[in-house]
């Protein structure tokens, strides 16, 4: 990996927009413009991934002096990412999407982090929901795949491959550029891991949590700080159940596909038992109906990657698999 050059800015903030909601992009823009740190230090990439309406016609960036718009006709969030990466000019990059709500010292706590902590490839911090509507009750438990974050008051560090340890969202995550090149570099040729993020109303959720693994592979360490502060804004449709069922399966799926692809977990293929014991647990605990809706839409997910891993990369048979190990 390359060393660290000179760079004009000391971050660069980039928001990867589809379609947004106009009211919600707009606050988002509007925390931005409140950042107590110095507009000279620091450049915003708004990359409009195929929006119906171009974003340059409805959103104005001349309020900061090194804004600006950049449009990608591929659908799909990695590909308005990797954009954003290539063209970002300095050495910390933040990525806001476009319902983050920003607290006013975000920018300049990101950048303080990372000059202060050599050792960290990858943050993130605290994800506040602003909800439309309140939550109804059998959603609650369901609400960290909406990027609902808060690990405590103390920051937290980890060098570890491991996906059950804190990983941050795409949601206000800073990360060095270094390990954002070595991830752009790593997937280029890889369509299977271009897809693990959102592609137009596909909920796939796993982009991000490989952009934060390659943090590791690149010898950094992640961490969590709660001084990094924002607001999630959450429309009421996301509450809805077939939603938050077609959310909780997409992220499953992408997520079990994306440890499997770094060999993180054995594939298996589907077993009678796995519906059975999904079907014991929900009754046991008595569960919601919609509850009993989220859990087995979570199996299904799991299931799907499984089968599409072993559909994808068969397992050599016994004879050549010994070879290729000779």
């Amino acid at each position: 990996m390359r060393q660290p050059a000179k760079t004009p800015f000391a971050i660069s903030v980039l928001i990867c927009s589809h379609n947004p909601r106009g009211e919600y992009l707009t606050r988002v823009l509007e925390a931005l413009h409140r950042q107590t740190f110095d507009k000279r230090k620091w450049e915003l990439l708004l990359i409009d991934n195929a929006s119906s309406r171009p974003l340059r016609e409805l959103y104005d960036l001349s309020w900061h002096s090194s804004g600006r718009q950049l449009l990608v006709d591929k659908l799909g969030k990695t590909h308005a990412l990797l954009r954003g990466i290539k063209e970002a000019q300095s050495e910390i990059l933040l990525i806001v999407d476009d319902d983050n709500v920003l607290a006013p010292d975000y920018v300049e706590s990101v950048f303080t982090v990372f000059e202060e902590n050599f050792f960290l490839g990858v943050i993130g911090g605290v994800i506040e929901g602003e909800f439309e509507v309140e939550p109804p009750i059998w959603s609650l438990q369901y609400l960290q795949y909406l990027a609902i974050v808060d690990k405590g008051d103390r920051p937290l560090h980890a060098l570890t491959p491991d996906m059950t340890f804190y990983l941050p969202p795409g949601a206000g995550m800073g990360i060095r550029k270094t390990v954002a090149e070595y991830y752009a570099e790593q997937i280029k040729a890889d369509p299977i891991r271009q897809g693990l993020d959102p592609v137009g109303d596909k909920l796939s959720r796993a982009g991000d949590t490989d952009l934060a693994l390659c943090a590791f592979d690149a010898g950094l360490a992640r961490g969590y700080y709660p001084q990094l502060k924002l607001k999630h804004l959450i429309p009421k449709n996301r509450l809805e159940p077939e939603y938050m069922e077609h959310l909780i399966e997409g992220t499953e799926y992408s997520v079990s596909l994306l440890s499997l692809i770094k060999g993180l977990t054995v594939p298996q293929l589907p077993h009678f038992r796995d519906r059975i014991m999904t079907n014991l647990r929900l009754w046991l605990k008595n569960a919601h109906p919609l509850q009993s809706t989220m859990e087995r839409a979570k199996e299904r997910g799991r299931l799907q990657a499984h089968a599409y891993y072993l559909a994808a990369y068969p397992p050599l048979p016994k004879g050549r698999e010994a070879a290729a190990r000779e």
